[in-house]
């Protein structure tokens, strides 16, 4: 009797999920903790010291370059985001990566309206799956002596980390003489959580303006965090061009982590998936 009642309750929850429209990136749940910063040092280099504005679309290009669309880079496990499973990812130097699927040709786009805005784009992508991306700390950003990009999964299954690492990062040119940015972002295994994690950040007086958060397909669909104060003290974002503002008297501590966690309609949604993928929303 309480197996045929659970299972009656199941079939009534996926069903009302069948009706499309609801995965939103603003529906995510959003907290600021303190954790421990964890530098990765092994999985795939991306780019050199000298790297400013390329984006990695392809795993056999390391060094990157201006081509928007490629196979994407192995995420490592199946990453349910904003309604949809992916299980590749690409990345901008500028300090976020976008989602993508390696069933579909082209698997990845960085497409955008400018790469230093990428929750704000108005760029249409053509499926507008490849559209999701998640930004750590987006805006025109380049390398410098001793920096560097990283992407590696590390952990054992069922609870990976798929963890791409910025590490000592600086605001372009003159604006970032000083700067000392690390930073991560982390797509986890099972809970489908996403996990911004800062390192040690140095900033000079001059402001920059980050985008920090989660964009969807439409540019209404955004979860990010806007702020000109403390960093543990942000607010939703009300705009998708709002931002963080970064300098020498507010940036984020070393450990500050700003988690993304996956609501339970989604959590819902990769259980209808795995029992019914023929009801897979497009």
């Amino acid at each position: 009797m309480k197996r045929s009642m659970l299972l009656t309750l199941l079939v009534t929850l996926i069903a009302l999920l069948a009706v499309p429209g609801f995965a939103q990136t603003m529906e995510y749940g959003f907290n600021a903790t303190m954790d421990t910063y964890t530098p990765i040092t092994g999985g795939l280099q991306l780019g050199t010291e000298t790297t400013d504005d390329q984006r990695f679309v392809d795993p056999a290009d390391l060094v990157g370059g201006t081509t928007l669309t490629g196979p994407g880079l192995p995420i490592g496990f199946d990453f349910m985001f904003n309604g949809a499973t992916f299980d590749r990812l690409a990345v901008n130097a500028n300090g976020w990566i976008s989602l993508g699927q390696s069933a579909l040709t082209p698997s990845v786009s960085m497409a955008t309206t400018s790469a230093y805005t990428p929750i704000a784009s108005t760029t249409v992508i053509t499926p507008e799956v490849l559209t999701n991306r998640i930004a750590g700390m987006a805006r025109d950003l380049q390398s410098q002596a001793g920096g560097g990009i990283r992407l590696e999964t590390i952990g054992a299954a069922p609870n990976r980390v798929c963890v791409i690492q910025w590490e000592n990062y600086k605001k372009f040119g003159t604006t970032g003489t000083g700067d000392q940015m690390n930073f991560q972002i982390r797509l986890h295994e099972g809970s489908n959580n996403v996990s911004i994690v800062y390192g040690d950040i140095v900033s000079n007086a001059t402001n920059g303006n980050m985008q920090v958060g989660l964009r969807g397909p439409l540019v209404t669909d955004f979860n990010a965090r806007a702020g000109d104060g403390a960093w543990n003290n942000t607010t939703a974002a009300t705009a998708n061009n709002q931002y963080v503002v970064l300098n020498d008297v507010n940036f984020p501590a070393n450990g500050l982590t700003f988690t993304s966690h996956i609501p339970w309609q989604m959590l819902l949604r990769t259980l209808q998936i795995s029992l019914f993928p023929q009801t897979r929303q497009p």
